[in-house]
């Protein structure tokens, strides 16, 4: 892939980007179509800049010169009163269902064994416990560990269930295994990691079920929830589950072939959401993890930004979920 960029100026000051997306393989004809729509572009923004009266009897644009604007007319000052506009305090929203954990058996030994593992760990248990006292649902929602025939997890609208898959699990466990120092626990890595998903699938399911907004890719929206859950709820583990499942997500990504990204997907690419989640981290305390920089894991361009980055999506967050938030929290 070819990328041809050129500046033009605006009328009114400034610079317009012109960005041509050349495929490669394209024929000598087609790049000249697009230099002909380049260079089009470019006149049509300098006719922009002059001012147009119509069109003549022959169908041509008739172009006057620039007139300067008539001076005000005079207005009489009319007396105002501020609108009176009370403070009103956001509903709260009536609690009527809980995440609700549940385990399905499997044909598989590896699945069972983690069957049983998950659940004498308790690790999960204590993770949905503490989202239930934190956000009110208007009904319940199963999360299930389950066969699914891949390695995934998913939230099902139309079933308001929530799904983390035994083969994700295992996925997990070789990859950490294979790719982590003697000294680190690929178990614990894996449960953090499946920690993180669950999260991020929770983010679904609270999009959905409370109707909540999103400006951009809702992927994008629930790995920023993800993180500003971990990070905010209260504990020193938080932060080091987010990046543990950054690496996963890096991890993922170097073993796949250039020609198998898939920059079409509704998620960002492993490395970018390895990067955000680094980012995020490091701007809710630059001075904690002031590592992450000086080990070059996280670029120091980007650091820059992370802490007004992280500010703004905690904002929003928290102005999202506010009117569903149990007393007390």
């Amino acid at each position: 892939m070819f990328l041809s960029f050129r500046r033009m100026p605006l009328p009114g000051g400034g610079l317009f980007l012109v960005v041509l997306i050349l495929l490669a393989g394209c024929t000598a004809q087609g790049l000249q179509k697009a230099s002909q729509a380049l260079e089009k572009t470019a006149d049509a923004l300098d006719q922009a800049a002059e001012p147009v009266a119509g069109p003549d009897s022959a169908g041509k644009m008739i172009r006057v010169p620039a007139t300067p604007n008539p001076p005000p007319t005079p207005v009489e000052p009319v007396e105002t009163k501020p609108l009176e506009t009370p403070a009103v305090e956001p509903p709260r929203f009536e609690d009527q269902g809980d995440f609700k954990l549940g385990y399905a058996e499997s044909s598989d030994p590896t699945a069972n064994e983690w069957m049983v593992y998950l659940k004498e760990s308790r690790h999960f248990e204590g993770i949905v416990d503490g989202l239930n006292a934190f956000v009110a649902l208007p009904r319940d929602v199963p999360v299930v560990f389950q066969d699914c025939g891949e390695a995934n997890a998913f939230y099902l609208p139309e079933e308001t269930t929530l799904v983390l898959c035994y083969e994700l699990v295992s996925e997990l466990q070789a990859l950490f295994a294979e790719n982590t120092a003697e000294e680190e626990d690929p178990t614990k890595s894996t449960l953090f990691a499946t920690e993180f998903i669950f999260y991020h699938e929770a983010g679904h399911a609270l999009i959905h079920l409370l109707d909540l907004p999103a400006t951009g890719r809702e992927e994008d929206s629930v790995d920023q929830l993800a993180t500003f859950l971990l990070i905010e709820r209260g504990d020193e583990a938080g932060p080091g589950i987010a990046l543990n499942a950054a690496a996963a997500f890096m991890l993922w990504s170097s073993l796949e072939e250039p020609g198998e990204l898939a920059f079409w997907d509704e998620h960002a690419l492993g490395q970018q959401r390895f990067y955000n989640i680094a980012c995020w981290v490091y701007g809710r305390n630059p001075e904690g993890f002031a590592n992450l920089i000086d080990d070059e894991v996280l670029p120091a361009e980007r650091a820059e930004s992370c802490p007004d980055e992280y500010y703004k999506l905690s904002m929003a967050w928290a102005r999202l979920l506010e009117p569903y938030l149990k007393e007390g929290t």
